[in-house]
């Protein structure tokens, strides 16, 4: 568009990891106890981000962000077993903004 204002599309690769508490039915014993869960959840990002440089040191950009769920595994360590399920694919969509600033031509801060 310009040298101040521009259209940036991206491709990124995310994987997040969420570790949880939970409680687990023992019919053997009878009983609830208190397990660890854990969520991996892989994503495939695709931001459309505008972006506008105020100055040649800094510049901001904003805009939707599309995020395909890859994969999402969730890990139950009990005391009998190991549980392991998987998800269906999902879309979720969501909002970007961050700041770069440049600090020389060749490297730059996110």
């Amino acid at each position: 568009m310009s040298s101040v204002v521009g259209l940036r599309l991206e491709l990124n690769y995310s994987r997040e990891v969420l570790k949880r508490d939970t409680t687990w039915y023992y019919p053997q014993f009878q009983e609830w106890s208190k397990v660890e869960a854990q969520n991996r959840l892989n994503y495939i990002n695709i931001p459309i981000l505008f972006s506008m440089s105020p100055a040649s040191w800094i510049s901001f950009h904003v805009g939707p962000q599309a995020g395909l769920l890859i994969n999402n595994r969730t890990v139950i360590e009990t005391v009998s077993a190991r549980i392991i399920e998987t998800v269906d694919k999902a879309l979720n969509i969501s909002f970007v903004f961050d700041m770069q600033f440049n600090i020389t031509r060749w490297l730059s801060i996110y």
